[in-house]
């Protein structure tokens, strides 16, 4: 069975990554694993992954992506570290 692909708008942050605009990039979602729930903080409804609301706002972790003070991704760097 084929999925269906759900066009979303995408936007660039400041980095130039591209990002889906929808609950699972907003500042506002907050979602239990224990319940596999998500929330939305602002609308307290329960929204799915591809909601899209006009009170959506990129996350912070989403707008420094791909800035390069996050996790070493250089295979040869991690050897060394681990070393």
């Amino acid at each position: 069975m084929k999925k269906r692909r759900i066009a979303l708008e995408t936007i660039t942050n400041g980095y130039g990554i591209r990002i889906n605009r929808a609950c699972m990039s907003c500042a506002h979602k907050d979602y239990t694993r224990a319940r596999k729930l998500r929330l939305c903080c602002v609308t307290l409804n329960q929204v799915s992954q591809y909601h899209v609301c006009e009170k959506w706002t990129l996350s912070e972790q989403l707008e420094k992506a791909g800035s390069g003070n996050g996790v070493v991704r250089d295979k040869i760097t991690k050897e060394v570290v681990i070393k």
